[in-house]
């Protein structure tokens, strides 16, 4: 069975990359309670701020260009979360578009790095195919609501139809 270690002479997966950050001085913020993160290695204790400008993890890019053209680039990032709990963020670089959290929490987000729910998604949520569209939309200001609509044939969200809950309480059926 072949296995490729990067910063590992013994690597555990087809893939293994491992980092080690080693601090010279115990910071302020230093986690008490991080977790093993269940390598053989040696775990050091990770400040909870290190996230933020990490060097470690993952990048995928890709960058096209053509005659004529300003060129485009595509980034990507898979980066380890080293808190508690610990976790796994994947998106842009600075801007992770999803976050899942192991240890106990079990939890993913979407478009958060700190979800508080199984499934918690910062944003609207669109169910379904062309044609039949749906679409679970909150917004988050002064008379908060969430609507649950359809999109017409003409790809138009249909606002005036379909079932609002008011924060009030108030539920419209066929109203805004």
């Amino acid at each position: 069975e072949m296995k490729v270690g990067i910063g590992t002479k013994s690597p555990k997966k087809a893939l293994h990359v491992y980092t080690k950050h080693s601090l010279t001085a115990a910071p302020e913020n230093l986690d008490p309670e991080l977790p093993d993160l269940g390598n053989d290695e040696g775990d050091a204790d990770v400040p909870t701020d290190v996230e933020s400008g990490s060097h470690y993890g993952i990048m995928l890019e890709d960058t096209f260009s053509a005659a004529g053209t300003s060129g485009r680039s595509s980034k990507w990032t898979i980066e380890p979360r080293p808190s508690n709990p610990p976790g796994l963020k994947i998106g842009e670089p600075g801007a992770p578009l999803m976050t899942m959290l192991g240890g106990t929490a079990k939890r993913v987000g979407i478009g958060t790095t700190a979800p508080k729910a199984r499934l918690d998604v910062a944003g609207d949520i669109v169910l379904g195919k062309t044609g039949e569209k749906f679409i679970l939309h909150s917004r988050s200001q002064a008379g908060d609501y969430m609507q649950i609509t359809y999109q017409n044939n003409n790809s138009t969200w249909q606002w005036s139809e379909g079932i609002t809950l008011k924060d009030n309480g108030n539920v419209g059926i066929g109203t805004s």
